[in-house]
């Protein structure tokens, strides 16, 4: 995996920029605090799930959400682009050159795992890698060798995969106790089989015997069904002749029946046909009386209809009278609203001269009310002019503006007469004002007064046509309400007319209601003559069917033989409760039968099973023995390997620590508690015992070679790798770095221009005003 881009948006110092990262060794300078570190840790963050501190801080100071962009080619060739913010926004995604894409913490960590290359489970491994060989925040890149030996182990010994060896042991020997429990339940499971198989040889037994009994038994209830099918052959003749008795019998009942239902049928249309003919003779006697009733009602309904017009026709001049009434009200309202008109034109010259008099002494007022404005504006600016004399300097003239009076050395008596003069004329314009306004109350507005009595006159015309419109309106009611009268005249004998005609009704009542309560009756003589000749008819063919019945049923009596039948039954049931027991027992053998069969076939099965566990058990004991020796193997050969990646790393170190200290006498080993000694002329030196510088370059040599041999990464940072380095090893560090090949891509992190100096490509970090920016980038020369 190597880095082609890193954008970064309101993340600490930086507001905005973009930072391109070719392969070889890059160097990020800028001054102390520029942001140098700041790419590392956005770095960490977005690839490896490590930040030394709170998204709060990681974000820009007065922003609510960051964002990192890491574009990267991944160990597979192909491109991917991972998104994370911080903040109030915990987005995070990873989007490959093919457009597929994955969003949450826990699937950008998976993916992240597959497509950086390294050898860890999740974001959790990956963070350790990064904290502890690829990107080494500035300030513990020495300070982890300093820790005790507990610490030291808990930080490398995920590095060297020393926990995969301890959980490779664990695991197995869960393994050992898995197949132990397997090749138990097999144990049970054979004994279980071989209890099962016990029964087969009195199974065997018991099938012969069922066999034999079986045979004996059908041969039984083959006879016995025989003997029962001829009985049944009689039995059911015998049945046959009973029903077709039983049959017969219950048709003659039957027939029995219905004849004498026939003949009461017969008696009862008598009696209705009896009743038809009363009722028709009773017809006959009312219909002189029915009809006169018919014709008083139709002569009623006349009459009603009579009075009901003479109540229209009353309503109507009801409402007539009610109209002429209104209307006489009404005109005599026009003829008292003309009067007054009349009186009030007579009124009006009077009123006019008084409301001339008005308009004159408004006239006055408003002429005096003018010139007691003008008297303020007077007296205003004959104050103005005191105070311009009082504040100028020798004695200027209040007449002739800016001319200087020598003759005249106060002119303060001149201004007062002047503003007394003013005072006298404003009060004498102010009485007659008031005198004006008395005048004006006296008269009380006779202009409104006028010009409501005129509105009033213009009101004649309108007065004077009304009232000629209420007197024709009146004329026509009038002589609406004298026809009315006319009309009402033909109606007078009406109420005396319908009197008598309900009394005739009354008397012709009787006779109408007999007819009623018969004519229905009398109508149905022809339709009861017509039931009683079928009722005859049908009575005849009942008697005739009744002789024919009986004599059948002579005859199947005669033949029928009651004892034979009660003699037949008897022997059929009890030969078929033989044959029922005998066929049960028979049944009963060949379930048994099939019982037993079946059983001998489950144990024959049982034992086929117990030969293929005895099998599986050879197979899961040979498995034991292998998992047994694999365990062992791993026990041993683990400490072993660990030690050779221990000296392996010590190795490379010590070549990498030479180069930068410019001595070949000087040996690097890393201990097996991760311990950093020097060797230099046979004397030992502990980590702690050592100088800054030599601590720096020691904790450089020791990484590097972790990262060459256990990560296989083609990426590595390093932050203020020259921290606490003299100038002879900083130019040693410059150039050994330049001489790794083991790495595609190299970041290092420095603010000592003489370094950064001796490296391929430079970018260049600069903060201004608070914001961190990119300021150029080169590629160095030689």
């Amino acid at each position: 995996m190597i880095i082609k881009r890193v954008s970064l948006k309101n993340i600490k110092s930086y507001k905005e920029a973009e930072i391109e990262l070719p392969e070889g060794i890059t160097g990020i300078s800028g001054l102390n605090g520029s942001g140098k570190s700041t790419v590392l840790e956005a770095i960490g963050y977005a690839l490896f799930d490590c930040l030394p501190y709170t998204q709060a801080e990681f974000v820009r100071k007065g922003e609510k959400t960051g964002e990192i962009t890491v574009e990267i080619e991944g160990g597979d060739g192909l491109r991917y682009v991972i998104t994370r913010k911080c903040g109030s926004s915990q987005a995070y995604s990873i989007t490959d050159s093919l457009g597929q894409k994955y969003e949450g913490k826990e699937d950008v960590g998976d993916r992240l795992c597959e497509v950086l290359g390294y050898r860890v489970a999740d974001l959790d491994g990956l963070k350790s890698m990064f904290e502890n060989a690829i990107g080494v925040l500035q300030g513990t890149f020495v300070s982890e060798f300093l820790e005790s030996a507990t610490k030291r182990k808990s930080i490398f010994d995920p590095l060297l995969h020393i926990d995969e060896f301890n959980v490779a042991f664990k695991n197995l020997l869960s393994l050992k106790n898995l197949v132990k429990d397997r090749i138990d339940r097999l144990e049970n499971e054979k004994k279980f089989l071989e209890g099962k198989t016990i029964r087969l040889e009195p199974l065997k037994d018991e099938q012969k015997t069922l066999s034999a009994e079986s045979l004996s038994l059908s041969g039984l209830l083959a006879e016995k069904r025989q003997k029962l099918a001829e009985t049944s052959s009689v039995k059911e003749s015998l049945d046959a002749l009973e029903k077709s008795v039983q049959e017969l019998d219950s048709r003659f009942k039957l027939k029995t029946a219905e004849a004498a239902s026939v003949r009461r049928e017969v008696a009862d249309v008598m009696t209705q046909l009896q009743a038809c003919e009363a009722a028709e003779k009773k017809l006959a006697e009312s219909k002189p009386g029915y009809d006169a009733f018919l014709a008083k009602n139709a002569e009623k309904e006349k009459l009603e209809k009579q009075r009901l017009e003479r109540d229209t026709l009353l309503t109507t001049i009801n409402t007539t009278s009610i109209k002429v009434t209104e209307l006489r009200t009404k005109s005599a309202a026009a003829d008292k609203a003309l009067t007054d008109i009349e009186e009030t034109e007579k009124a009006i010259p009077a009123l006019a001269e008084k409301a001339l008099a008005q308009e004159k002494l408004e006239e006055e007022k408003q002429k005096t009310r003018s010139m007691i404005q003008a008297k303020d504006i007077e007296l205003a600016q004959v104050r103005e002019r005191v105070n311009k004399a009082r504040g100028s300097k020798g004695n200027m003239c209040p007449i002739l503006m800016g001319v200087e009076c020598g003759a005249v050395t106060d002119f303060s008596d001149y201004f007062a007469n002047q503003t007394r003069r003013i005072d006298d004329e404003k009060r004498l314009l102010e009485a007659q004002a008031a005198a004006i306004e008395n005048q004006l109350r006296e008269l009380k507005n006779p202009k409104l007064a006028l010009s409501m009595l005129q509105e009033q006159v213009k009101k004649k015309t309108a007065a004077q046509e009304e009232k000629a419109k209420l007197a024709n309106e009146l004329e026509a009611r009038n002589a609406e309400l004298m026809e009315k009268f006319t009309s009402l005249k033909q109606y007078e004998h009406v109420q005396k007319e319908i009197e008598q005609a309900n009394k005739d009704i009354a008397s012709y009542k009787p006779a109408y209601e007999a007819y009623q309560q018969n004519v229905k009756m009398a109508g149905q003589k022809a339709s009861f003559q017509q039931k009683l000749e079928m009722a005859t008819v049908a009575l005849d063919k009942c008697q005739n069917e009744l002789s024919v019945l009986e004599k059948q049923l002579e005859e199947k009596r005669a033949l029928y033989d009651k004892d034979a039948h009660l003699q037949a039954k008897a022997t059929c049931e009890l030969l078929n409760r033989e044959v029922a027991s005998t066929a049960a027992k028979v049944e009963e053998m060949t379930r048994r039968a099939k019982v037993v069969a079946e059983e001998i076939r489950l144990i024959m099965e049982d034992l086929e099973k117990i030969k293929e566990i005895e099998k599986a058990q050879a197979e899961e004991n040979e498995y034991m023995r292998f998992v047994d020796i694999s365990r062992n193997i791993i026990k041993i050969a683990g400490p072993e390997i660990v030690q050779l990646y221990i000296d392996l790393i010590s190795r490379e170190a010590t070549k990498m620590y030479c180069e930068i200290a410019g001595d070949r006498r000087l040996e690097i080993r890393w201990t097996a508690d991760y311990d950093i000694i020097m060797i230099e002329d046979g004397r030992e030196r502990s980590f702690k015992q050592l100088s800054g510088g030599e601590q720096m370059s020691a904790a450089l040599a020791v990484r590097l070679a972790i990262l060459k041999i256990l990560t296989n990464s083609d990426v590595v940072f390093l932050d203020e790798p020259t921290q606490n380095m003299d100038e002879r090893r900083r130019n040693n560090l410059a150039q050994e770095i330049t001489r790794i090949k083991d790495f595609r891509q190299m970041v290092v992190i420095s603010h000592d221009d003489t370094f950064n100096a001796n490296l391929e490509n430079v970018i260049e970090i600069e903060k201004v005003n608070g914001e961190s920016t990119v300021r150029r980038s080169q590629v160095a020369g030689p």
